[in-house]
């Protein structure tokens, strides 16, 4: 087979691929609109973010934004798609469609915007800044160190049974804890050593305080714990 032989059959080649790569995308592109069309009828409509994301305050808010408008925030990695693209131009129109404007010129702004109408109206309860299921664990670990023998009035006792204990306090606005107490037991030594080690621990541990209509308020708190005889 000679050059010339060669080179016409490598031209239609090539160009038989463009024109398949150029019905692909075009075919990619109608359907990203379409899955747009029916994702925003079905309110799971999504949009798409590409490359590394920094995780600040801004994209947080951003993201809260979206999804306070029924878009669902998805990030990708560094590979865009045609048809994702498509699907996120498409929705774009959509929007603009129904809020008279495109949204995500001042996306940063509106969702700043937002975000300071939410901390106005925001009402939550107190919470642990470990985490419910760390606070859970130095509970478990207070018990553990309560579990042996105890002394009560010069005189060491064993738990023989299973001991259920309330524990009550108050989070301040500040996010302290005070007016920290016991249900009491029998063992007045045992009450004392537990209420002074809760007392401790509430010391060098914070809480967000609770808040009704964006104002800081104090709530009361309350935990039965038990501890079982090893």
């Amino acid at each position: 087979m000679n050059h010339l032989v060669k080179n016409t059959l490598s031209l239609i080649f090539l160009l038989s691929n463009t024109i398949l790569n150029a019905q692909n995308l075009s075919e990619m592109g109608e359907n990203g609109k379409t899955k747009a069309d029916e994702d925003w009828a079905n309110g799971t409509a999504k949009y798409y973010f590409w490359g590394l994301r920094n995780y600040n305050k801004s994209e947080y808010e951003s993201d809260l934004y979206l999804e306070h408008l029924g878009i669902f925030v998805t990030h990708l990695g560094c590979l865009a798609f045609g048809n994702d693209r498509d699907y996120n131009e498409r929705i774009k129109e959509i929007v603009k469609e129904k809020y008279g404007r495109d949204i995500f010129l001042t996306l940063k702004k509106d969702a700043r915007a937002f975000y300071d109408s939410l901390k106005k109206l925001e009402t939550r309860k107190a919470i642990f800044l470990g985490g419910e299921k760390h606070l859970w664990h130095w509970f478990n670990e207070i018990g553990r160190y309560f579990q042996h023998r105890i002394k009560n009035d010069g005189k060491e006792i064993d738990i023989a049974k299973n001991l259920k204990v309330t524990l009550s306090f108050t989070v301040n606005r500040k996010g302290k804890c005070e007016n920290i107490s016991l249900t009491k037991t029998e063992s007045v030594e045992f009450n004392k050593s537990m209420l002074t080690t809760f007392q401790r621990f509430f010391k060098y541990n914070r809480w967000l305080p609770a808040k009704q209509n964006g104002v800081r308020i104090a709530e009361k708190k309350a935990f039965e714990i038990v501890f079982n005889p090893e």
